[in-house]
């Protein structure tokens, strides 16, 4: 292992911690969901135009923030889940 930290070091939580502390995440337009060290972005849209636009521009912001810090994101463990809910109509 050439830099990082092993799957499951105690010190991943308590760095990810310090790292988003240090991150401006009212700059996010999206509702942010942290967990230990991982961090999901969701926002709820109408269109899938409007979803792409504010996950682009989150991602920037992230993109910035990890190149003044010279850090890597990994983009392995990224993932884009898009759910649709369309509302039902009953009848009765």
């Amino acid at each position: 292992m050439k830099n990082g930290l092993p799957q499951g070091s105690v010190l991943a939580p308590l760095l990810f911690n310090m790292q988003m502390y240090t991150m401006d995440l009212s700059l996010l337009k999206s509702s942010k969901f942290i967990y230990a060290d991982d961090l999901a972005i969701a926002c709820p849209t109408n269109t899938f135009e409007e979803e792409n636009y504010t996950l682009s521009s989150d991602l920037k912001v992230f993109n910035e923030y990890y190149k003044n810090w010279r850090s890597n994101q990994v983009i392995l463990k990224c993932l884009r889940f898009i759910l649709i809910i369309e509302k039902l109509i009953n009848n009765y």
